[in-house]
């Protein structure tokens, strides 16, 4: 072969692949008809340049790894940030990481029921949130009418309790199994349901029971007609659109490997992306 011709990348590799076999240089040379010097400096190139390549495959693999790793706990903070109803739509850091990485997500797999879910989730949110408002003021003025004849009655106490069992009612538990229960403090009793405490230094048990009697009127009334909301129905539908997020998130955590790609993706072009926007809901419209 004359000298000066270029050496083609596959002749090099064949020559690394003879060598590493044991095939002496000069014997290489021979058969390729190139001089030992040129067969030992493209031998001492074409390790060079595998080796990088193995370096960088080894980089990318764990960039890509990586890369899904943070990717999947941004789904596990959607799902977390589902748990509780939000006016503000599901909140997760303002910070440009956190945007940056929903954004991502969304790049990777924009057609997952994910998004619709979390529209829906923004929606009942606000509606429940606002319909919750409503009703916590209402049972306030309803526990102090209640209780206007009880000096140690809480109001705050029972209207809590007066929400906590509306929410019960509505997430279908049953507040009848939430008991009642007695506490001396000193010479002076407290009457608690559950958590809430629904009177405080009350003189004695005959007074303990009309705070109860009250109590238990109340929660009555909390299931007759003049007392219906919108709640019951709110809750299931917020409730479904949090489940279906969070089973969402779950199924992309068990799957591990996103589709797809994102302009976070390791090894692609860097470029000047836009500002992603500060909130999923946005993000979603």
């Amino acid at each position: 072969m004359p000298r000066g011709t270029r050496i083609p990348p596959a002749e090099r590799r064949d020559w690394l692949d003879k060598y590493e076999r044991g095939d002496r240089v000069d014997k290489i040379a021979r058969e390729a008809g190139r001089t030992e010097r040129t067969v030992q400096s493209h031998l001492s190139r074409e390790r060079r340049e595998r080796d990088h390549q193995q370096v960088m495959a080894g980089l990318l693999r764990d960039a890509y790894q990586n890369h899904y790793v943070q990717l999947l706990n941004q789904a596990d903070e959607l799902s977390r940030a589902a748990e509780q109803p939000d006016l503000g739509g599901i909140q997760l850091g303002t910070d440009f990481q956190t945007r940056a990485l929903c954004q991502g997500l969304k790049s990777h797999i924009p057609r997952s029921p994910l998004w619709a879910a979390i529209k829906d989730w923004d929606r009942y949110a606000k509606d429940l949130v606002a319909e919750s408002d409503s009703v916590r003021s209402s049972l306030k003025g309803i526990a102090e009418a209640g209780t206007r004849d009880l000096p140690n009655a809480s109001v705050e106490g029972i209207s809590g309790s007066l929400w906590d069992a509306m929410m019960m009612e509505a997430e279908g538990r049953k507040p009848s199994l939430t008991e009642y229960r007695v506490e001396r403090s000193g010479s002076l009793l407290q009457l608690s349901w559950g958590s809430f405490l629904l009177g405080d230094q009350i003189e004695n048990e005959v007074e303990v029971a009309r705070v109860e009697e009250a109590h238990k009127t109340l929660l009555l009334r909390m299931r007759s007609p003049e007392w219906a909301t919108e709640l019951p129905s709110l809750v299931s539908r917020w409730g479904n659109a949090r489940d279906a997020i969070q089973e969402e998130t779950a199924l992309l955590r068990l799957r591990q490997i996103l589709p797809g790609h994102c302009d976070l993706c390791p090894g692609g072009e860097v470029t000047r992306t836009r500002r992603p926007n500060r909130r999923v809901r946005n993000a979603e419209g």
